[in-house]
């Protein structure tokens, strides 16, 4: 089999990383299972390069995180903007006028008490991400996604860290890499800017990816498919509100080679990573891929 690549998203600090590298590989076995298909995983071949304490180290400025020392983010002002436009983004798309005006009549006692002093308070923001926690269970998942995802589209010290500690996993050898969430981000960026040249990457999935919200993509432009990129296939949940928007050229000018934008994650809140990689579509890209 080729070597393939996984890289994790947000929320994996403190975690061992073989274990979880282990439910990675085991969710794909259950994929391919579904997708009625087998071969054997050379797990020597498999790489998960982890960054999940150094992230969060990162974001939180310990005195020293391993495995760099950094400087901090500099500046919450920026944060806050960034933030009031993913969620006024997701919000808009999510959920529906209706729907906002019912929770901010129902919880207009909690409301009441909140201080307008910045974006982040707007009450329209916090009923819209309510209604979305109710309903689909991911207004977690964003407002911790953001976190991550600013500090590292806009502080170099973290996102050298990070592209520096994911890039060591690749060689010159055909390498298949599989992405989630943040993971997507880094793994578009380190493609995009070091891989152009010495990698050769037949194939690039990406799963529960927010490359398309606006707040996201804006940062990252050129939106190219990076050089060193063969088929590129993106699967997503419709209600993952991480994956906001599916990667078409009306919002993510880049041309795939195939996605499936009806996928059904049936983690809590839409976005796990085990449920993407045991569904049979995505397991089978990764099957033909890896073959």
């Amino acid at each position: 089999m080729k070597h393939l690549v996984l890289i994790h998203g947000r929320s994996q600090e403190m975690k061992d990383a073989a274990t979880l590298k282990k439910s990675w590989v085991d969710a794909l076995r259950q994929g391919f299972s579904n997708a009625g298909v087998s071969t054997d995983l050379d797990e020597s071949r498999i790489h998960f390069p982890y960054y999940g304490d150094s992230l969060i180290n990162l974001i939180d400025k310990v005195v020293n995180p391993a495995p760099v020392v950094t400087k901090g983010l500099k500046g919450q002002i920026p944060e806050q903007m960034f933030k009031a436009a993913v969620f006024t983004e997701v919000i808009k798309n999510a959920v529906s006028e209706a729907e906002i005006a019912k929770e901010r009549t129902s919880g207009e006692a909690e409301a009441a008490q909140v201080t307008e002093k910045g974006p982040l308070n707007w009450r329209w923001i916090l009923a819209g991400l309510r209604v979305i926690d109710s309903l689909k269970g991911g207004s977690w998942a964003v407002e911790t996604f953001t976190n991550d995802v600013y500090a590292y589209l806009t502080d170099d010290d973290v996102r050298n860290a990070i592209d520096k500690g994911v890039g060591a996993a690749f060689t010159e050898q055909p390498t298949v890499v599989v992405a989630h969430s943040l993971g997507t981000i880094v793994a578009y960026a380190i493609l995009k800017s070091d891989g152009a040249q010495q990698w050769n990457i037949p194939t690039f999935i990406t799963l529960g990816s927010p490359l398309a919200i606006n707040a996201v993509s804006e940062r990252i432009r050129p939106l190219i498919k990076p050089d060193c990129v063969g088929d590129w296939y993106n699967g997503r949940d419709p209600h993952d509100t991480v994956a906001l928007f599916p990667l078409r050229p009306t919002r993510f000018p880049v041309q795939l080679t195939g996605a499936k934008d009806n996928l059904e994650n049936t983690s809590p809140n839409h976005h796990g990573i085990e449920s993407y990689l045991a569904d049979r579509d995505v397991a089978r890209w990764i099957y033909n891929a890896i073959r």
